[in-house]
């Protein structure tokens, strides 16, 4: 999406589009020395903050569908090492999965969970933006965003981006 301009049209709101169904995954790490009680307060804690960040990113909410699965090694990337030659120039080592993964006291559980989210209009063609705009009687010198990327082709207004020039 383009930066907001003065004089350019902005779509302020859209009807609604209905809802969709979506797995989304997330982690939650848990100390290896937990106890099984503790472990699934933690996994259940887990689960409460990803539903709560879902609902705040988009409204998601969810259906009651979950997957849980693990434990797995808890993975924690760290920056790639240095090495230094004797003519003093140095370059970035390749990281070692393996020490990443060990060693940290952790494992993760894999969350994963269906919601139901709301449908979304992510972009549309200026053309279309524009006689939306216009429509309304706002504002008449409105000019498109993009104007070179589309094109009216006969009966169809709203033809892909343009390949050749």
């Amino acid at each position: 999406m383009l930066a907001p301009k003065s004089g350019l049209p902005l779509i302020k709101s859209v009807p609604s589009l209905g809802w969709r169904t979506e797995w989304r995954k997330a982690n939650v790490d848990v100390d290896i020395g937990m106890s099984e009680d503790q472990r699934k307060r933690r996994v259940k804690w887990g689960v409460e903050v990803f539903v709560q960040w879902q609902r705040k990113v988009d409204r998601a909410e969810p259906t009651g569908r979950i997957k849980i699965s693990g434990p797995a090694p808890h993975f924690t990337p760290h920056e790639p090492d240095t090495q230094y030659g004797d003519n003093g120039h140095h370059r970035k080592v390749a990281r070692n999965i393996e020490a990443d993964t060990s060693g940290s006291g952790k494992e993760d559980y894999v969350i994963e969970m269906e919601f139901k989210c709301p449908e979304a209009i992510t972009e549309i063609p200026t053309e279309l933006a524009l006689e939306l705009f216009q429509r309304d009687g706002q504002r008449s010198d409105a000019r498109p965003l993009r104007e070179r990327e589309w094109r009216e082709t006969g009966s169809n207004k709203w033809s892909p981006k343009l390949t050749s020039r």
